[in-house]
């Protein structure tokens, strides 16, 4: 947002969502991971700054637990695993993050729930494999960049044959994503609609678009 100007565009796309609902012709909004927590908030505390900035602000702030509770985990005695938490939580990229209403944290939020998954869950394959499509699915209506967790998951459950998570996750992500897929072929005849209609990759004239002009 800070260098393409485009969290402007996703304020007005967030406000019109909430007066009409989303237009599934723009590739922003067909990407609902990235804005259905803002639209919640809105809807129930209302349109303001705050409520723009709470379902970033919550999640970021929930990174230095999550952290926590893995190094806990892991074994780390408490103190070990509260300062691990405290130097996730007061790293000066994650505080930039958590002061800016950016979609690309709803990525990070859904790899971080995964991977807590992944460690906490071994002993249980198939609810493993379950959390982990579904994270995975919601990742990737964010952003593309989630499929690039596939080739360490391939890894992690080839080299220890976990092959009930696996195939919990193979069936879980066939259910997810064929009735999105579905339901996008219906709703707009393609498939794969933010793929087939891209983002724009140059600057947001951000004047002409709070004066409700062309991008």
């Amino acid at each position: 947002g800070l260098v393409l100007g485009d969290d402007g565009q996703e304020l007005s796309a967030l406000q019109q969502i909430l007066a009409s609902g989303p237009d599934l012709r723009d590739q922003l909004q067909v990407r609902f991971a990235g804005w259905v927590w803002n639209w919640v908030a809105f809807r129930l505390l209302g349109v303001s700054e705050t409520t723009l900035l709470l379902p970033t602000w919550l999640l970021s702030s929930s990174f230095g637990v999550l952290a926590y509770a893995l190094l806990v985990r892991w074994s780390y005695g408490r103190s070990r695993a509260f300062a691990g938490g405290l130097l996730v939580a007061t790293a000066p990229f994650e505080v930039v993050l958590g002061t800016l209403r950016t979609n690309d944290l709803y990525l990070g939020g859904a790899a971080a729930l995964g991977f807590l998954a992944l460690v906490v869950l071994e002993d249980r394959p198939v609810l493993q494999g379950v959390l982990l499509a579904l994270c995975a699915w919601f990742g990737f209506y964010v952003k593309l960049f989630a499929v690039y967790a596939l080739p360490a998951l391939g890894l992690y459950w080839l080299a220890g044959r976990r092959w009930r998570s696996a195939a919990a996750f193979v069936v879980t992500s066939a259910i997810a994503h064929g009735a999105t897929l579905a339901l996008w072929k219906a709703r707009t005849g393609v498939f794969l609609p933010f793929i087939a209609t891209h983002a724009a990759n140059y600057p947001v004239n951000l004047i002409h678009l709070w004066n409700g002009g062309p991008e």
